[in-house]
């Protein structure tokens, strides 16, 4: 009999059918993601968004700025992110984020240029692997809406994880509080 129960307990643990019951620590607490919040504004519209969402969920802001700087109005800033868009050009940044690596969640922040993110956000998104990590793109906009910045966004990032953005027509972003709030909640970083 002994050597039927030995020969049994010998079956269940080569055949993986002896189960161990894993110990739960009732008093371990959840890693929060590391978040952080990368944006780029030239009127500050988007900055503005930004902070809000900083100062609802934390993390750390990053801003995506250019060397050769927009404007000095409106207009010329306009012609240049034109001209960058026809030849497909990839401005050089002020900053580099040094520790990518550490970050978890990345929102991400642009106003709609000419149909499209502004390529100083194409540069940024390009300089990083964002494989395994989880993207959320937030955009501003006058009267075109998104148009391709989201289609863009997503075809740069095939590796991450990516979020439902939000967008804010220029005229809202004074009163965003309310939309940011339920957006956030709605992905789980509010409760």
């Amino acid at each position: 009999m002994k050597k039927l129960l030995l020969g049994l307990v010998l079956l269940f643990a080569c055949t993986g059918m002896f189960f161990v019951q894993p110990q739960v620590n009732a008093h371990a607490k959840a890693v929060e993601p590391r978040i952080l919040i990368a944006y780029f504004s030239l009127s500050g519209n988007t900055r503005l968004i930004a902070q809000d969402i900083q100062g609802m969920i934390g993390g750390d802001l990053f801003e995506i700025k250019a060397e050769r700087a927009y404007g000095p109005d409106f207009d010329s800033a306009v012609e240049q992110a034109r001209e960058e868009l026809r030849i497909n050009a990839r401005p050089k940044l002020t900053a580099k984020v040094e520790n990518m690596r550490d970050y978890d969640v990345i929102f991400v922040g642009f106003p709609n240029w000419v149909g499209t993110m502004p390529m100083a956000v194409f540069s940024f998104l390009e300089q990083y692997d964002f494989s395994g990590k989880t993207l959320i793109p937030f955009c501003t906009h006058g009267t075109s809406g998104v148009s391709d910045t989201i289609t863009d966004f997503k075809k740069l990032n095939p590796q991450a994880t990516i979020l439902e953005y939000i967008d804010f027509f220029r005229n809202d972003v004074g009163d965003a509080e309310i939309p940011l709030q339920n957006w956030l909640k709605k992905l789980g970083f509010l409760k």
